[in-house]
């Protein structure tokens, strides 16, 4: 019997910023900057999905964060295993470092990614910055990705969500070194992956909350609580639904 996960996809641009400069791809499908929602059917056998936020200001944020998801999506066509994360993760470190060069490029224009691949029998997602990837599993929401911020690195000192690496972001052509983690998924996990447009306007516990509601589309419901709560800067969630046997 064949069985799907349905992926659910929504961004915004958010209340106080002026273009989205957030990026993503589910299986072939790939956002364009606009706001909006939308619905990926993937097989069992195989899927991929990314997150990229931008940054760099003017339409710099925006080239990163494309410059990222073109670079990335034909690289996860297929299952990779975990000692390819680093070279492919670095070669699309180094397509954001030739576009920050190109005539709509800006010296440190740089963008996170957070990402994932899986099959029938394991799953391996890697992350790079400050996106996120979750995992909804018997009633608990856990985080899979390691952010990279000073916070993370001194946690009893002031609050900053300064980024300690990224895709680009600066201007030396620097290496990165990709957070990786393998799993198996149960029929009934949901994965996801957000940019920190959801998670600097909603607690865990908050998006568990929206989550264990069952909405219709459960990433455009995160997405409008996050502009409910001020909206502060773009807002990107792809959620991976639990497995289903295939429709007719």
């Amino acid at each position: 019997m064949k069985r799907n996960r349905t992926a659910w996809i929504a961004t915004d641009t958010g209340a106080v910023r002026a273009v989205n400069e957030d990026r993503c791809f589910v299986g072939s499908w790939t956002s364009d900057g606009r706001d909006g929602v939308a619905s990926v059917t993937l097989a069992e056998d195989f899927w991929s999905a990314a997150i990229a936020d931008g940054m760099g200001g003017h339409d710099a944020g925006e080239l990163a964060s494309e410059t990222a998801i073109a670079a990335l999506q034909p690289l996860l066509s297929r299952m990779i295993g975990d000692a390819e994360v680093g070279a492919i993760v670095n070669a699309v470190n180094e397509q954001v470092f030739e576009a920050m060069y190109s005539p709509r490029g800006r010296p440190g224009m740089g963008s996170t990614i957070a990402a994932i691949v899986g099959g029938r029998d394991r799953t391996l997602l890697f992350n790079v910055g400050d996106s996120r990837i979750y995992l909804l599993r018997n009633d608990k929401l856990e985080q899979l990705s390691t952010d990279d911020t000073l916070d993370r690195r001194h946690p009893a000192g002031p609050r900053n969500h300064a980024l300690t690496q990224s895709l680009g972001g600066t201007v030396s052509r620097l290496s990165v070194v990709p957070h990786t983690k393998s799993l198996a998924l149960d029929t009934s996990d949901r994965i996801l992956l957000c940019s920190d447009g959801l998670t600097d306007m909603l607690s865990d516990a908050d998006i568990f909350t929206v989550l264990s509601a069952r909405p219709e589309h459960p990433a455009q419901a995160l997405v409008s609580a996050a502009l409910r709560a001020g909206g502060r800067d773009n807002v990107t969630v792809v959620l991976i639904d639990k497995l289903m046997p295939a429709s007719a």
